[in-house]
């Protein structure tokens, strides 16, 4: 992506993403992430708490697909930052038996990233405020997370449940990487199902 060769700041970071994503429901929430601090790093620790807003950002491509940025500033509106992070992510890979895989580039950058990807031809297409808790087990992160919709009032929730992410970056085709992260989804079976997007889709008839 040209965008991430000419970003503001920091260093490119160009690697795969290997996945599974789950959701468990508000009430029964807290007793996940006491669970989760048991099976993570350091579970004398609290988890870290994070509160991010997205934004998403869609460039028209009149001669191919189009293309989508996701940008995320620590904080809500109408707080600001000092930097912020623009992510792509590539289609996901169905193929592999355990994960999903897509293509994963993160940089850095300054906070005036709006003004400069509108420079580049880019639109808001959307935005959400991201809060949630942060694990680590080894490699892995590990994040279970509330989606809201911004108002005028105060932010929407979006369902009553929260998303539950495992997922590691590397280099592409590292099969150790997908291993690790469907063995620790496996630890979880009792408490909430991990699986791939298309299968949980299929299920539902989506």
């Amino acid at each position: 992506m040209e965008i991430f060769q000419s970003a503001i700041q920091g260093k490119v970071i160009k690697m795969n993403e290997y996945f599974l994503v789950g959701s468990v429901l508000d009430p029964v929430k807290d007793g996940f992430l006491e669970i989760l601090r048991g099976l993570c790093d350091n579970p004398e620790n609290k988890p870290v708490e994070f509160l991010e807003t997205e934004y998403i950002y869609l460039k028209t491509n009149p001669n191919g697909p189009n293309v989508t940025l996701r940008a995320r500033k620590v904080g809500s509106p109408p707080d600001t930052a000092q930097h912020c992070h623009l992510k792509y992510v590539g289609s996901i890979d169905y193929k592999t038996d355990k994960v999903m895989v897509r293509t994963y580039n993160d940089c850095l950058t300054s906070s005036n990233l709006d003004e400069y990807l509108t420079a580049l031809g880019f639109n808001l297409e959307s935005e959400l405020i991201i809060k949630g808790n942060l694990f680590h087990k080894g490699h892995l992160k590990i994040v279970v997370s509330k989606i809201f919709q911004p108002s005028a009032t105060e932010p929407q929730a979006l369902s009553n449940s929260h998303l539950v992410e495992i997922s590691c970056t590397g280099p592409p085709g590292q099969t150790a990487i997908a291993d690790s992260v469907k063995q620790f989804a496996d630890l979880l079976k009792p408490f909430v199902r991990m699986d791939k997007i298309s299968q949980i889709n299929e299920e539902l008839n989506i």
